[in-house]
This record gives C-alpha cells, structure tokens and sequence, in this order.
C-alpha cells in the first residue's frame, strides 16, 4: 500500500492490499471504491484534469476518472 494522496476536493484517495483503490471524503467515508484484481502497488497521482493514476501488482497501470470509472489501463509487463 502506498501514501494517500489527497485531492484539491479533500478527497482522499488510496490503494490497499484487498485490491482496491479508495476514494474518502475527509470525513472517512467512502465515496466509492475500485476493484484492480490484484494489490495496489504505490500511491495513487493525481492529474489536474482530476483523472487518477494507480499501478497494480497485476502488471496494469490504471487510470480512473474522478467518479471511480475506468478511464484506461496499460499492460506493464
């Protein structure tokens, strides 16, 4: 599990070793969830265009959009 990485929202997002990727209002509650089938390697980066950056331990490098989508991902091998 990597650092939290807190957006200019308040949103908190971070990965866990459950093989998601979570998305916290500062409150502690979850705003939504994402599922990468395999742990979450690092941090989560954020992009000024809100879209959120995750690596999986699946050899996939995901990017979501703000709501919990799935915008891409890429194999890494």
């Amino acid at each position: 599990m990597g650092c939290p990485a807190i957006g200019p929202d308040g949103i908190i997002y971070i990965g866990s070793e459950d093989h998601y990727l979570y998305a916290l209002y500062p409150n502690g509650t979850m705003k939504w969830r994402y599922n990468t089938e395999s742990t979450i390697k690092g941090s989560a980066s954020l992009a000024e265009d809100g879209t959120i950056y995750i690596p999986s331990f699946n050899s996939y490098f995901y990017a979501l959009s703000p709501n919990g989508t799935l915008k891409w991902k890429g194999y890494t091998g």
